[in-house]
């Protein structure tokens, strides 16, 4: 158990500042957290999957405010994948994580198949020549696209690490709903709630927080509902109101 006395204690008190980030790498911001304070709370031990995990800083959240919950981090990036073991470490959570170092776009191991009970994910979602290009690679590739395989690799290494009935939380583009909404389709997760993000309380929502849960039927009604303004379904999935 971590105190405040201690450098565990303190870095969790701190957290998320203080967190090891690579040099040149994309530094975490609010809206990458949101998809783990967002995602269906679970009453029981299980483990969530961090997809993209980078220094971890979105499945540390998650960790340090449910005790339950224990950790499967999958990122690509040597340089991230070291920094994420630091980070768990100084927070105290190495026990409760587990690193998996590979690209989504590649199969996972066997072992992981229908392993976790929830998946978040922040995926890159900036298109190739979509404004300006960073030059640190870390930084471009956490932010662009790496081609159309993208959002579906990373909605299908989801449906593969979950079990039937688990949940996968995303935040990405509104403008790009109705692509979303196909991939998580087409890999066996329905979506069940959206809740708008905006970046102030007079501006219209730029983002959007998604959850799914595998082996549900999607529901293409809250896409309609999203664009008409309905701002709830009782019977299948519902939209929430909008988060500034």
């Amino acid at each position: 158990m971590c105190f405040p006395s201690n450098p565990c204690g303190q870095a969790r008190a701190r957290f998320p500042s203080g967190l090891l980030q690579p040099e040149g790498s994309f530094r975490f911001s609010e809206a990458g957290l949101l998809p783990a304070a967002f995602i269906t709370q679970s009453s029981k031990d299980c483990l969530l999957a961090d997809l993209g995990a980078g220094c971890g800083a979105a499945g540390f959240a998650a960790l340090l405010t449910r005790p339950e919950l224990s950790l499967l981090a999958v990122e690509r990036e040597p340089e991230l994948c070291a920094a994420l073991r630091i980070n768990a470490e100084t927070l105290g959570v190495a026990a409760r994580t587990r690193l998996l170092e590979q690209d989504l776009e590649d199969p996972l191991p066997d072992a992981t198949q229908s392993s976790c009970d929830l998946a978040l994910a922040n995926p890159p979602y900036r298109r190739q020549g979509q404004g300006r290009t960073p030059g640190a690679g870390l930084r471009r590739r956490a932010l662009f696209e790496d081609g159309p395989q993208t959002l579906p690799a990373f909605c299908r290494a989801a449906s593969f690490l979950l079990r039937h009935g688990g949940r996968f939380a995303l935040i990405y583009p509104v403008t790009r709903l109705p692509e979303l909404l196909t991939a998580l389709g087409s890999t066996g997760l329905g979506t069940r709630r959206l809740r708008p993000v905006r970046p102030a309380p007079d501006r219209p929502a730029e983002l959007i927080l998604v959850e799914a849960r595998k082996g549900a039927a999607n529901d293409p009604v809250l896409e309609r509902d999203l664009i008409t303004g309905v701002g709830r379904r009782q019977d299948r999935g519902h939209i929430e109101e909008p988060k500034s």
